[in-house]
């Protein structure tokens, strides 16, 4: 029992450390695909923009216009910056449809319809959706 309570305690001193600060300080709470990361809303820098979005492509797929908007929400940069970044980015969108469609689809059941609807929110383009469906068993038990 006590090296189990010291396990924990190790555990949580570890997590403290390794957790942002500003996420606990400025409120700032993320969905589950967005990670917290440090807010430079004083910067213009379209490298340091491009920076972090690939940090968040490397976490989950995202649309550029998902990705653009999430740099300007989550990382306060300007929109001409954060557009700047994405574009610079050497990003394959259908790629990036395809891996959000089946990380959804090892989670989920749904069908193609919500499908369709989920990657309508998250801004991916009508023929990334279908080319991404369509890389996906249509017959698999995942889609019902």
């Amino acid at each position: 029992m006590i090296r189990r309570n010291r396990i924990l305690i190790a555990s949580l001193i570890i997590i403290a450390i390794c957790l942002p600060l500003d996420a606990f300080f400025i409120g700032r709470m993320t969905s589950d695909k967005t990670p917290v990361t440090h807010v430079y809303a004083d910067s213009a820098d379209p490298e340091k923009a491009a920076e972090i979005a690939e940090n968040y492509l490397a976490a989950a797929p995202y649309s550029e216009k998902g990705l653009v908007e999430t740099l300007m929400e989550y990382e306060l940069f300007p929109e001409k910056t954060a557009k700047d970044a994405v574009a610079s980015l050497d990003a394959d969108w259908d790629s990036q449809a395809i891996r959000e469609i089946k990380e959804y689809l090892l989670i989920n059941g749904i069908s193609q319809e919500e499908l369709t609807e989920y990657m309508t929110r998250d801004q991916y383009t009508k023929a990334q959706i279908r080319l991404a469906i369509d890389a996906c068993d249509p017959d698999a038990e995942y889609l019902r």
